[in-house]
């Protein structure tokens, strides 16, 4: 439980949320039965919000999209604790930690390594990132932030491509303050091994440099930023969206920026006929491929139409 506890913690201030789902069971059966007893939905997911303990009962405070319990009882039901007047009007529920021991999984948070330099005087450097092993996308991007009191990944400085297995960067002047390196692989990082060095024509006595392990957020909000800077934009004031479309080194991306404050913005992808979501003021990666050296951005069209809600085709 404190191991449960600590990482919904970490999980929370890294961006992250953790989630529980229940298995699809038979209407017949026995679980059936004590879902319908608990309140709860067949081959659903929750949002796991927070923990307490309370009387001896270790308590998940979850979330649900669907109302499924009384909006006004406080009593105890079957180690369900519905909503007190504290949550009153909320879609939120209080379960037994034991609830879930056996039914669900809680899928590993990834993490990768991001190089951190720290620049006492103006000077210049060159960056070499080679892929050891793992995955075999090729376009290999690096990214360059320095830190501010902003956002957790810091301005993006200068942004960096190639094809391969390799990337190396040109020379560039960085001044005094500490940088965050992004390499981003589409968030392979799964058994990624890389060989990095850091060339300079002046001494770097005193200079430092350390790896530091980040959430794979981070480095998303990296590759939203390069995608944000450098691609090609396309918006539309009324509907309240921003398209954004990169292209180099054979590859392709297409970002959604939702600049409503209130709504959010349903994705469609033609290609898998998938739906996504895009919420307020945020942006989302929706598209990534392979493309020929011939291709243009302009080849390639977005489409949206504005229902009841916003949906967009790629």
């Amino acid at each position: 439980m404190k191991y449960v506890m600590s990482l919904n913690l970490f999980s929370s201030s890294s961006g992250f949320l953790i989630t529980a789902s229940t298995p699809n069971v038979e209407e017949e059966s026995e679980e059936k039965k004590v879902y319908v007893e608990l309140n709860l939905r067949n081959s659903h997911v929750y949002s796991i919000l927070d923990f307490k303990e309370q009387d001896g009962h270790r308590l998940i405070l979850i979330g649900s999209t669907h109302e499924t319990s009384p909006m006004n009882e406080s009593q105890c039901m079957r180690n369900v604790f519905c909503k007190t007047q504290l949550y009153h009007g909320k879609q939120l529920n209080h379960m037994e930690a034991s609830e879930f021991n056996g039914a669900n999984n809680l899928q590993q948070y990834k993490s990768c390594r991001a190089l951190c330099l720290h620049v006492k005087e103006r000077q210049k450097f060159e960056f070499e990132v080679v892929k050891k092993r793992s995955t075999t996308f090729k376009s290999l991007i690096l990214n360059i932030h320095k830190r501010t009191t902003k956002n957790d990944c810091g301005e993006l400085v200068q942004s960096f491509s190639q094809h391969g297995d390799q990337l190396t960067t040109e020379p560039i002047f960085l001044d005094p303050g500490t940088y965050t390196l992004f390499f981003v692989c589409c968030g392979c990082f799964e058994g990624l091994s890389l060989e990095w060095i850091v060339r300079s024509p002046t001494p770097l006595d005193g200079d430092s440099m350390y790896f530091n392990m980040l959430p794979d957020s981070d480095f998303a909000v990296s590759l939203q930023a390069m995608i944000a800077k450098n691609g090609l934009k396309e918006k539309n004031e009324k509907d309240e969206v921003v398209i954004y479309k990169w292209f180099k080194n054979k590859y392709a991306f297409f970002m959604v920026e939702n600049l409503s404050e209130t709504n959010h913005l349903q994705v469609s992808r033609l290609e898998w006929c998938r739906l996504g979501s895009v919420p307020p003021m945020s942006r989302r990666i929706v598209a990534k491929f392979s493309v020929s050296a011939a291709d243009r951005p302009e080849d390639f069209e977005m489409k949206f139409i504005r229902l009841s809600f916003k949906r967009i085709s790629v």
